[in-house]
């Protein structure tokens, strides 16, 4: 191999790799970009009325019976897909309604994930 061949070889592999590391850089999630951060805009515009600055369902304090209290023990052991169902399509009998045509499956991902972070 002549010495330009080599050299032509070593720019592509450097090119390569800063490609490679360009392309990684585009799907790295900046800091406070997470599911969870997110979720935490959007619960804040769309839930915190009801589910209050506490989450613990003191919100509207007329409504019956009251919206849930996402800190408590109850609402710990529903799992993320029990969770996901009252998100898109509310629960009977409560004030909680569908948010199914309001929020985009990652919006309801990612409260559900901010949700979680509530219950530690």
């Amino acid at each position: 191999m002549t010495a330009t061949n080599r050299q032509k070889a070593r720019l592509g592999f450097v090119l390569m790799l800063v490609m490679a590391a360009g392309c990684a850089a585009l799907t790295a999630a900046p800091p406070g970009d997470t599911p969870a951060d997110r979720g935490k805009v959007v619960f804040e515009q769309r839930c915190l009325p009801c589910h209050g600055a506490q989450v613990k369902g003191d919100g509207y304090p007329f409504l019956k019976p009251p919206p849930a209290d996402l800190t408590a023990f109850a609402a710990r052991n529903r799992t993320d897909a029990e969770l996901l169902v009252t998100i898109r399509h509310g629960h009977p009998d409560t004030a909680m309604g569908s948010w199914r045509f309001a929020l985009t499956e990652r919006e309801t991902g990612d409260v559900l994930a901010y949700v979680r972070t509530l219950q530690k």
